[in-house]
């Protein structure tokens, strides 16, 4: 009776066990499931090339001196245009199994959960270049549990969709390097005045590692700090076999910082900075019949070309004689 008793007793707590573990199943996809069915469109993001976003003024030779815009300088390239070696420094430090994984690093999700319960503080960043992707174009909060879920669902969802190298594409693309440059082909221009397939190894570095923090890595405020992070990165790559280790030899023997750009960076240069907006803002109200507000809102918005004949060489110099010929952004000529 007695062993019949216990039996009984013990059948009772191993299907109040089960019932307990199925029950909290059910309501944990219940409550995934309510989750997920409030994701927001993964169509929200744009993986295309887009134009320029600026009004662009170049020297007599035809090169970029400088650009207006109310917001970031953006520039959209294939990935195909992109050093492979850029690419490789930026997955080496980001993402070291971007090519392995579906969307979401599982256990690395583990961890920050598992992280946030015992602090309390909240979710930041994604743990994958996927998940990076939609912080950086789905609008969600990103910092509660629900929303890392949602993300997670969305990574998952992109990848199965655009696949890899889209998605590494539109991060490159829209990845911020501090300044107003957004993207490694603004980035390149912006702090080097190349494009980014023209960057010499130590210099595609130089910006690689300013993802981290783009102002602490800053290779024109905080040189020192970027060349250590640098050379960190350098020895680990070699260890991964992501780096040949004559390739890191020959960037510590070269100075990248050399040809950080400093266009525009004393008064002489901000002085005809100025000229040159105030004399297109007077072109654009004489040319358009425009009031001086419609006018600064064209040049900031409507994508112009401005020729000039100034000679970057002598930036600063005497601009007497400036010549302006500005088109639209389809070309066609608004004043010569």
């Amino acid at each position: 009776m007695k062993n019949s008793k216990e039996q009984h007793i013990g059948r009772r707590i191993i299907t109040s066990i089960l019932g307990c573990i199925i029950g909290g199943v059910l309501i944990g996809a219940y409550i995934i499931g309510r989750i997920v069915a409030q994701v927001p469109d993964i169509n929200q993001i744009r993986f295309e090339a887009e134009e320029p976003y600026t009004t662009i003024v170049y020297d007599e030779e035809g090169n970029r001196i400088i650009n207006f815009s109310q917001s970031e300088d953006r520039a959209y390239i294939s990935l195909s245009q992109i050093p492979i070696t850029m690419q490789q420094a930026i997955i080496f430090m980001e993402d070291k199994e971007f090519y392995k994984h579906r969307g979401i690093d599982f256990f690395n999700s583990i961890g920050r959960l598992i992280k946030h319960l015992i602090s309390g503080h909240g979710l930041y960043h994604g743990s994958t270049i996927t998940q990076q992707v939609i912080e950086c174009n789905v609008a969600l909060n990103h910092h509660t549990i629900a929303d890392k879920l949602q993300e997670q669902y969305l990574a998952l969802k992109l990848e199965r969709y655009y696949g890899k190298d889209i998605i590494l594409e539109n991060y490159l693309n829209t990845i911020s390097f501090g300044g107003r440059a957004l993207g490694v082909e603004a980035a390149a221009e912006y702090y080097f005045d190349k494009h980014i397939n023209e960057l010499a190894l130590g210099e595609q570095l130089v910006l690689a590692v300013m993802i981290k923090n783009p102002t602490y890595y800053s290779p024109i405020h905080n040189p020192k700090n970027n060349w250590e992070k640098v050379r960190s990165v350098m020895e680990e790559m070699v260890s991964s076999g992501y780096l040949k280790e004559e390739d890191r030899q020959l960037v510590l023997k070269s100075n990248p910082y050399q040809n950080i750009r400093k266009t525009w960076g004393n008064k002489n240069d901000r002085t005809l900075i100025a000229k040159v907006y105030n004399e297109v803002v007077h072109i654009l109200q004489a040319k358009l019949n425009l009031s001086k507000i419609e006018a600064q809102q064209i040049l900031y918005s409507e994508k112009l070309r401005i020729y000039t004949n100034l000679d970057r060489r002598l930036l600063g110099s005497d601009t007497s004689k400036l010549q302006i010929k500005i088109e639209d952004s389809k070309g066609n000529v608004i004043w010569e």
